[in-house]
């Protein structure tokens, strides 16, 4: 919740929910599916300031810029589609609100495809010398199983974006790379391997994306602290024939650099691994 205007009423903002059309595998979604949308509210009377359509289903939160007073400036969530999206509260009046799509980051290309990469969480946003820093991870936290082929077989990623949303060609200039004016991964940098990227290779991208191990896939939200990005990851244990009794999987907490994702553990690794049979770990808080 926040204000968006000098004496107005606090709003509430809050994505259009989950749809069940998510639970097959692979999903089974199209343009009709529910929760499409992200909702903001009048707090005080619950009534609908605005409505903005999304690509796909938002169980995400909705994280606040806010700006010198407290009032709100900017609203980053995710959907379902692995898309991200920026709210712009502008001069105050709800029908001057706008949603952009600054990410789309499902599949390989930034056409639609039946298995993609998913958005869960809200992510974490850092204002970063004039533009701002948003950092989250994919997972599929409702398919924790091998069990489950299509989910299992989706590379995930967890990302940093840069956004500018003064700069009208910042995503305008992405139409060439990505067929449309939005970040996809060929607008971010590769991390896929243990060593961490150069400030020159970092200065020719709009973020970055760092690989996780086969199937691995992030289950937390991220929590930035000290420019320490914290967040956590799943890996499903291979099924034993003839086992009876099952293993939750391998848990692990990443804490990197939000600038290069830098290992920030003392050691080359950038996760360690939680105790066995930890299970999905909750969000880290501060």
């Amino acid at each position: 919740a926040a204000g968006y205007g000098a004496g107005s009423s606090p709003i509430l903002i809050m994505g259009g929910g989950y749809d069940t059309c998510e639970d097959s595998d692979p999903h089974t979604c199209t343009s009709s599916s529910k929760g499409n949308n992200v909702y903001v509210l009048d707090a005080n009377t619950g009534s609908v300031l605005r409505a903005f359509d999304t690509d796909r289903p938002v169980i995400a939160d909705a994280t606040i810029v806010p700006d010198s007073a407290g009032l709100a400036r900017y609203a980053y969530t995710a959907d379902l589609g692995g898309n991200v999206y920026r709210v712009t509260f502008d001069s105050g009046a709800p029908a001057d609100w706008s949603i952009t799509k600054i990410a789309s980051l499902g599949c390989a290309t930034n056409a639609s495809c039946p298995t993609n990469r998913k958005f869960m969480f809200a992510p974490d946003v850092l204002a970063n010398n004039g533009e701002y820093i948003v950092l989250l991870g994919s997972g599929d936290r409702e398919k924790p199983l091998l069990y489950y082929a299509a989910a299992a077989s989706v590379p995930n990623y967890f990302f940093m974006l840069r956004d500018r949303p003064s700069d009208s060609t910042w995503l305008a200039a992405e139409s060439t790379t990505c067929g449309s004016a939005v970040l996809c991964l060929d607008s971010l940098l590769a991390i896929t391997t243990s060593a961490n990227p150069t400030p020159t290779a970092l200065a020719a991208k709009k973020g970055w994306y760092l690989g996780l191990r086969s199937t691995e896939q992030v289950v937390t939200s991220a929590i930035t602290i000290f420019g320490t990005v914290t967040f956590s990851t799943h890996t499903p244990d291979v099924p034993q024939v003839g086992v009876c009794t099952s293993r939750l999987g391998k848990a692990r907490v990443y804490n990197i650099s939000y600038l290069n994702a830098a290992s920030q553990n003392g050691t080359p690794d950038r996760s360690e691994e939680l105790p066995p049979d930890t299970g999905l770990p909750p969000s880290p808080v501060a």
